[in-house]
């Protein structure tokens, strides 16, 4: 018999049991398929106490080359939609290396993470007190248990939120071993999302989505264009993004 179904944590629904799957190698976990969306979610996430003992965890070593390849997209998104003396977010900012590349770089960017020491941008640190031209948040949709209430906190402070998560793949995952950005070994992954279940999340704020189809993302308010999408160089950043999370 199935585990007791859910609420979607993206949507007015219930999600169905899809799966369990070893997490921490100890702890048997639940996973769950949104019946509207397709998103995936653990069961109420019990272990993550113990996931986070380390921050950043050891076995990611593909934290630099994202930050790098995230600097690249996002000063593209900049030039191309707001102005020079605009401030920015970033959001879940771990070390803060990304906001110290992107203000080495002259853009007014501003770190915040409660959850990991500030070693980078010690000067920069910054809360949703106020408002943003845009909030990045890179690699933390994934860690959210409620991402639609955590949504709906950055859009408080900001008309873009432009973010990266991996997109389930097609066909979807039907165990814990069939994609590796479930990453159990880590057991900080809890939330996966696939196209329908940004597109649903956008909808239920009035905003648009912009997606690349696979890790990077924006919900807006407003038009957004991009330079990044000339020929040649979102596939050169998907590639990227997708070898560093996969480190």
């Amino acid at each position: 018999m199935n585990p007791s179904e859910p609420r979607s944590r993206v949507a007015d629904c219930t999600a169905s049991f899809l799966f369990t799957g070893r997490i921490l190698g100890k702890y048997d976990v639940n996973f769950y398929r949104c019946d509207e969306t397709g998103f995936i979610q653990t069961e109420e996430p019990y272990w993550l106490e113990e996931a986070y003992a380390d921050v950043i965890a050891q076995q990611d070593s593909g934290l630099l080359a994202r930050c790098l390849a995230f600097r690249t997209v996002t000063s593209l998104l900049i030039k191309d939609n707001f102005e020079p003396n605009d401030e920015f977010l970033d959001y879940g900012g771990g070390y803060g290396v990304f906001t110290r590349l992107m203000r080495d770089d002259g853009y007014a960017f501003h770190h915040y993470d409660p959850m990991c020491q500030n070693l980078f941008a010690t000067d920069f640190g910054a809360d949703l007190s106020r408002r943003y031209a845009a909030i990045t948040a890179f690699e933390v949709f994934e860690h959210l248990s409620q991402p639609r209430e955590v949504l709906r906190e950055l859009l408080d402070s900001t008309d873009v939120v432009f973010f990266s998560t991996v997109l389930q793949p097609s066909p979807p995952p039907e165990s814990i071993d069939s994609w590796y950005y479930f990453h159990p070994e880590i057991g900080q992954h809890i939330s996966f999302f696939n196209l329908a279940s940004l597109q649903s999340l956008a909808r239920q704020f009035d905003c648009s989505l912009y997606s690349n189809g696979s890790t990077l993302h924006a919900i807006s308010k407003r038009p957004l264009s991009f330079s990044a999408a000339r020929p040649g160089m979102i596939s050169k950043i998907r590639r990227a993004v997708l070898r560093a999370s996969r480190a």
